[in-house]
């Protein structure tokens, strides 16, 4: 064999396998990709089912090149203490209202492809409204990229499979925590 066919079969294996890798790399862990938006809050929600909580509707964002699984996220305001349901200031919950409200309860996951955004509900507390409109609530959301979904339920097959291996060379897969502030534009500002 020549010496410009192995050259030239190296560069296509490189490529075939580069491909992949980079592509892993970018959307195994992506670092904060989530945007929270407050759409619309009804401060004066009295058929809510949830006593001393008010309705919300939150825009989320996906702003990196991987579709993330959006678990939960709960709000938090400074100085505020747990409420009844174990939330500071709220809760946001992974329900697509596009989908219905109320849909399936518990709600479950929801996948936001790569740079998409999505309209959710949630609650927040009486006490926790004004914060909320003048952006001054944080979000703590928990999330995986579909790519580390993936590693994870392989994962789990190879430790049924394989205990002794597994637990010894990778590491247990753990869902992805970030913290980010709820931003509030001008639909979070008036009630509709």
């Amino acid at each position: 064999m020549s010496l410009r066919i192995k050259i030239a079969t190296l560069i296509v294996l490189l490529m075939l396998v580069g491909i992949p890798a980079g592509y892993v790399a970018l959307t195994f862990r992506p670092r904060a990709p989530l945007e929270f938006h407050l759409e619309s809050m009804d401060p004066a929600a009295a058929d809510y089912p949830l006593d001393g909580y008010r309705p919300i509707e939150v825009r989320v964002k996906n702003s990196s090149p991987a579709s993330i699984i959006f678990h939960s996220a709960e709000l938090e305001a400074p100085g505020m203490s747990l409420g009844r349901m174990g939330f500071g200031a709220g809760s946001i919950l992974a329900q697509d209202l596009r989908l219905g409200r109320y849909r399936s309860f518990p709600p479950r996951q929801l996948i936001i492809p790569a740079y998409k955004d999505v309209l959710v509900s949630g609650a927040v507390t009486t006490e926790a409204v004004d914060i909320a409109r003048e952006g001054g609530l944080v979000v703590r959301y928990h999330f995986d990229s579909r790519t580390y979904e993936v590693y994870s339920l392989r994962w789990f097959w190879m430790v049924q499979h394989f205990p002794e291996l597994t637990k010894r060379f990778l590491p247990t897969p753990k869902s992805q925590s970030e913290m980010t502030h709820l931003q509030a534009g001008e639909a979070g500002s008036t009630s509709r």
